[in-house]
């Protein structure tokens, strides 16, 4: 998905925490937040040149503005 994604010009942040497709609780504030972050429309990129600080350092913008 992520090839697809990035071919496609998205902007894609990785987040390898190493245990598959699973969604912890302790994650969804920086998920939503980076969701609010961008809402249709919104141009540049919030995060074209870095993540937020409340994002783990196992996330990494792999594609789009600013990688």
């Amino acid at each position: 998905m992520m090839d697809t994604l990035t071919t496609a010009g998205n902007f894609v942040v990785d987040c390898n925490h190493g245990g598959g497709h699973a969604l912890e609780t302790e994650w969804l504030p920086w998920i939503l937040q980076f969701l609010v972050d961008h809402s249709a429309g919104i141009t540049p990129d919030p995060y074209a040149n870095a993540l937020p600080s409340g994002f783990p350092s196992y996330c990494s913008i792999v594609a789009g503005s600013g990688s």
